[in-house]
């Protein structure tokens, strides 16, 4: 499956299709609820896109709001239908937890990611050598683990493939110089890094030692731009729970601002890439 056919990404397309058109209409949320015999809670999990809907139910709601275009229904139906498959992450769905599962089908409809983890190589850089050693220390069953990086090699696949996500990428020095799996893995991992930076797609810019004290040392954070929503997706990665946002406005403001202020403090191109290649020799 490709990564524009998560089922995500269309449950996104007829959950935004009937928020535009119930404000077209001019009708609230209680509004429909009481025209269609509905609970309250049913409209707002439908426009949440926490459930999927059924047919009836999205034709229903068409027919309340005036949609009578046949394109237009039949898009939407379609795309209702398509929301129903299991998503190319299923087969690891007991692996995972349910924020990180979010997360992954927004990366369906993602124009743009950013990353930043205080100490390791952020997820979507990792090399499978890397990332099998890093979760040999926290992960005891080998089927699991196994598992778990498969899970991030068809991940990254799939966004290399889609030639239209951007992605930058900020690097604490301190990932750097953490030995992950031995001087053998980091050169190959650095070296990685280095061919990501080849990438028009791509910026990986690092976080230097001398940047001091910054916004995110307590964790890592993934912001999304959405290309259906004028919202970001917030995600913070914890080591007990995670956390994922696109409806707080405050959280949003506030990560990006910490972003832009990483930035502010990160190595341009040109010097992340002399620093990689310096601790790289390093490890030789």
């Amino acid at each position: 499956m490709v990564l524009k056919d998560d089922p995500g990404l269309h449950r996104r397309q007829v959950r935004n299709g009937l928020k535009d058109a119930r404000a077209q209409a001019g009708r609230t949320q209680q509004d429909v609820a009481d025209q269609l015999d509905w609970s309250l809670s049913k409209v707002i999990r439908i426009e949440n896109g926490t459930n999927t809907i059924s047919i009836t139910d999205l034709k229903a709601m068409l027919s309340l709001y005036g949609v009578d275009d046949a394109n237009t229904v039949a898009g939407l139906v379609a795309a209702a239908r398509a929301s129903r498959r299991k998503p190319w992450w299923y087969e690891f769905h007991e692996l995972i937890r349910p924020q990180f599962a979010e997360l992954l089908s927004h990366e369906a409809g993602a124009r743009s990611i950013r990353a930043f983890s205080p100490t390791i190589i952020t997820a979507l850089l990792q090399t499978d050598g890397y990332a099998r050693a890093l979760r040999a220390e926290t992960i005891v069953d080998q089927a699991k683990r196994d598992r778990l990086v498969d899970l991030l090699v068809k991940r990254q696949a799939l966004l290399r493939e889609d030639n239209e996500v951007v992605t930058h990428f900020i690097v604490a020095e301190a990932a750097l110089h953490l030995q992950v799996g031995g001087p053998a893995v980091m050169t190959e991992q650095l070296g990685h890094l280095l061919q990501c930076m080849q990438s028009p797609q791509t910026t990986v810019r690092v976080l230097p030692y001398t940047a001091g004290a910054h916004p995110a040392l307590s964790g890592s954070v993934v912001l999304l731009q959405l290309a259906d929503e004028d919202n970001d997706v917030v995600f913070l990665e914890g080591a007990e729970d995670d956390v994922i946002s696109h409806d707080d406005a405050l959280r949003r403001e506030t990560y990006n601002a910490v972003f832009q202020r990483l930035e502010s403090k990160a190595l341009g191109q040109d010097a992340s890439a002399d620093l990689i290649r310096k601790v790289q020799e390093s490890y030789r």
